[in-house]
């Protein structure tokens, strides 16, 4: 309904002419599909570091750190040496296709996996990408932009990231949601018969307080494997939405690359 009011409006919110260009279109593309991204990788990485690894708010805050020292290393570089060499048209793909490792290299988890062995590389991955497409989207969101829009061109980006955050929360809050109660009620009667086998070794009654700790400890064992299981597959699914938007990216650069030599 926006976008048809937006066409027959006379002077429009969001002149649907912004989206002409195609290497803008792609760049505000790109910004939701990061801005899905990052949302999602925060948000699981928290409730990873503090649910189970046990870290606090501010420790947690702190082991984020390597992927802003990523993403500033490979800023730097990528704007005087890929860009130039490769244009918005290959360091877009690229980008997202480094952000589809990161989310590869996340899936991995387990509940015997710590933050050295997958969420560090990970972050490092995702840092990464995330300098590689960041800086690009707003370069080429904005450019061409005649000068009394350019502040539209760039709220359209920033609303992009927003959007793209909101959606991919709601996604993967849904997804990991099913999935975690999904694991519970299937190896609910397993963590029952464990607990009926850990009574009787322990020679201890269900309502005595030792059967009780015994039932609470595996109660909880099965809640940190049911939510480590959905943080991995809601990874996963991510690296598939990303390694799709790649895809479609590349075709459509190879598509318009065809049609102006065509042309």
């Amino acid at each position: 309904l926006f976008v048809v009011r937006e066409h027959f409006a006379s002077r429009p919110v969001l002149p649907l002419s912004m989206m002409a260009m195609p290497v803008r279109a792609a760049s505000y593309a790109t910004q939701f599909i990061a801005g899905a991204a990052q949302m999602v990788a925060i948000i699981y990485l928290t409730y990873y570091m503090q649910n189970h690894l046990g870290y606090s708010p501010f420790k947690s805050g702190v082991v984020f750190l390597p992927m802003v020292l990523a993403l500033i290393a490979t800023a730097i570089p990528a704007g005087r040496i890929i860009v130039p060499r490769l244009g918005a048209r290959g360091t877009l793909p690229l980008g997202l296709a480094v952000l589809t490792g990161s989310f590869l290299i996340f899936s991995r988890m387990t509940t015997e996996s710590t933050y050295e062995h997958v969420a560090l590389p990970g972050l490092i991955v995702f840092g990464m990408g995330l300098g590689l497409t960041m800086p690009v989207t707003f370069n080429s969101g904005t450019r061409g932009v005649d000068a009394k829009r350019t502040g539209l061109a760039s709220a359209i980006l920033s609303a992009a990231q927003q959007i793209g955050g909101s959606f991919g929360v709601a996604l993967m809050t849904s997804y990991a949601t099913q999935h975690a109660q999904d694991y519970v009620n299937d190896h609910a009667a397993q963590v029952r018969a464990e607990a009926m086998e850990a009574m009787m070794r322990a020679q201890a009654l269900p309502q005595s307080p030792a059967g009780k700790q015994i039932i609470e400890t595996l109660k909880a064992q099965l809640v940190d494997r049911a939510q480590i299981e959905a943080y991995s597959g809601g990874f996963s699914m991510m690296a598939w939405i990303l390694a799709g938007a790649t895809a479609l990216l590349v075709a459509c650069g190879i598509g318009l690359h065809l049609y102006r030599r065509r042309d």
